[in-house]
């Protein structure tokens, strides 16, 4: 692991997510890179006469970016109260939807993880982390760690592992193998979905066997 992607919009939720991804960093030795995404309104040439639009778009885009500017040194007090001054941090400000953002980052650099906010909340912040976070898990390979707004870090030392015993997931768990070891945390699988008993003591037996090296247990 040696780049952890966190998307923020400076909200509470994001910056409690944000201890997380300075936890799993220190751990993994990793670097965190801090992207805000940003879009700007639709104009209509009704209201704006159209050799002034550039102009307005500029002025919007120098204003999101001068609160960004604003925000970032509380990422940096985040960091530093929790004893992570060690920590790599990149910031990086991208116009954009967080999801067309975090792909145009991954056509320049390799991410290895994407660790984000999530929250229950309605509104605003519903949309864009809620949307965003779902958007994330089916449209990027990289894994997505979605961190609730009211969850504490205490450390990670079980992984849960939901499977039917399907191809994919076999692969999902292999993936997995070397972020537990970095984490020295154990693989709980669970089964999930139908299968007749008869198919799951020998879907059991034979990822057993295969998994038989790592610290992983079938419940």
């Amino acid at each position: 692991m040696k780049t952890i992607l966190f998307p923020t919009d400076f909200s509470a939720t994001a910056g409690n997510a944000f201890v997380f991804a300075l936890h799993l960093a220190d751990k993994m030795n990793a670097t965190i890179n801090v992207l805000h995404a940003f879009t700007l309104p639709v104009l209509s040439e009704r209201h704006i006469y159209p050799d002034l639009m550039s102009e307005v778009y500029e002025s919007l885009e120098l204003e999101k970016f001068e609160n960004y500017v604003h925000q970032v040194p509380q990422l940096r007090k985040i960091s530093d109260q929790h004893g992570f001054q060690h920590v790599p941090l990149y910031f990086v400000f991208e116009q954009g939807t967080v999801v067309s953002a975090i792909e145009k980052i991954n056509t320049k650099e390799e991410t290895d993880l994407i660790v984000m906010g999530t929250t229950g909340a309605s509104g605003f912040q519903k949309k864009w982390m809620g949307s965003n976070a779902v958007n994330l898990i089916s449209m990027v390979e990289q894994p997505v760690l979605c961190i609730p707004h009211g969850a504490r870090f205490e450390g990670i030392s079980n992984i849960g592992f939901t499977t039917i015993f399907r191809e994919a997931d076999r692969k999902a768990l292999h993936n997995l193998i070397p972020f537990s070891i970095q984490l020295d945390a154990a693989i709980k699988c669970f089964h999930a979905g139908s299968i007749n008993s008869h198919e799951a003591f020998d879907a059991i037996s034979n990822w057993h066997d295969e998994f038989a090296a790592h610290n992983i247990r079938f419940m």
